[in-house]
Order: C-alpha cells, then structure tokens, then sequence
C-alpha cells in the first residue's frame, strides 16, 4: 500500500530501476500506484518524471522512493552484449553451443546452477516472438533438456522461463535454466518468481503460439 498520497492514482508513464540483488533492471511501463504496489517486488526505486518528491511504499517493511526525471535509452543490436558474446568480442563462459543457440553461465547466479540459453539469430524478446519463429523456442527447449541430462540436473527442482517486458536485463532473448530452486535466496525467488508480472514460463510462451 502507499502511506503517503503524493500523486494520484491513476495510470502515469514512469520508467523505473529495479535493484534486486546485483542486477539492475530497466523498465518503462504504464500503471497506476495502487497496481504497482501490489505487482513489482520490493526492493525498487522507482523514477516518475516531474516530481522530485519522495513517498514510501509499505508492504511489510518500508522503502522511501524518490521521484525524478530519467531518460531511457533502448540498447540496439550494434551494443548487444549477447551478440558480441555470439561473436566472440565479449567473454563468457560456454557450456554448450550448436549451430542455432549458446548456453552460458549466467554472471550473477541465481542458484548453483543459472545458465542462460541465447539464440544465434538477434530477437529482442519472448514477446515479439511470433509463430513463425516458434522452431527457435523449440531449439532452445532442446538445449536446456541437453544442458540439464549433462549436470544432471532434478526436473521436479529446476526452473526455466523468460523475464518479460518491461523486465528484461538485455534485449537479447535469453532463456534463463536454474537448478536447484531449493538453494535460490529470498531475492533471486522474488526476481524468478514463476508466471509472475515480470518473469514468465516456457509453457506460457508456447501457448501464444496457440492463440
């Protein structure tokens, strides 16, 4: 809930810097207070062009939140930093690759095993993907299936999906495989948090396909 009625409540263009753990995610949405007090995990800052005030937002404990003018800037392919990873001009540590996906280790894991499947063709996320490009979700199911038998990794503890816009760390779509569940701290479940506002199942991305 808001303790303090600052603005009002009703649907404002905001961009915003989530701060969960060591990740920093950019997001520019459209919502009311009330919403987003009950949908964006806690640890947020959240930055409303044109105030410059500050209120705080409870939910158990409480987080001031200051308000200000901030400019977003899309990352284009040219910056991709996956795409300089597929092209060998930024490091990364490779567990499996084929003709159509790599598969690396995740910088800031989530849990003992994060890995993130990447595919060789540039699409920005699991949103835009559209029937035509669903051979490209399959072959990514086939590594995450390949890299889990590999690290013997337990299905029933092993969580897979995409983060969703306007949630995404690099717009580069990237499958992210975490084993074992059981060892994620209380941040990284919020951020990984299945069919969530921000973080989605494969099988959901899959159903679109459908509809």
């Amino acid at each position: 809930m808001i303790t303090e009625s600052l603005l009002p409540d009703s649907p404002l263009r905001f961009s915003a810097i989530i701060l969960v753990s060591s990740k920093i995610i950019f997001a520019e949405t459209e919502m009311s207070f009330s919403s987003l007090a009950e949908t964006v995990p806690l640890c947020i800052f959240i930055l409303i062009s044109g105030t410059g005030k500050c209120l705080t937002l409870a939910r158990g404990n409480s987080f001031n939140l200051k308000y200000f003018q901030m400019n977003f800037m899309a990352e284009d392919n040219k910056n991709c930093i996956f795409c300089k990873i597929l092209h060998g001009q930024a490091p990364s540590e490779t567990i499996y690759e084929s003709n159509d996906v790599l598969c690396i280790k995740d910088i800031h894991p989530a849990s003992t095993h994060h890995y993130l499947i990447i595919p060789k063709v540039h699409i920005e996320n699991a949103k835009v993907l559209k029937p035509e490009d669903e051979h490209v979700l399959e072959k990514m199911l086939d590594a995450v299936k390949l890299v889990s038998e590999r690290h013997g990794l337990d299905p029933a503890s092993t969580r897979t999906g995409f983060h969703w816009p306007p949630f995404t760390t690099v717009r580069h779509l990237h499958l992210h495989l975490i084993s074992p569940v059981e060892n994620m701290n209380f941040i990284k479940r919020i951020m990984f948090k299945p069919n969530s506002f921000w973080f989605v199942s494969t099988e959901y991305v899959q159903s679109r396909f459908q509809s």
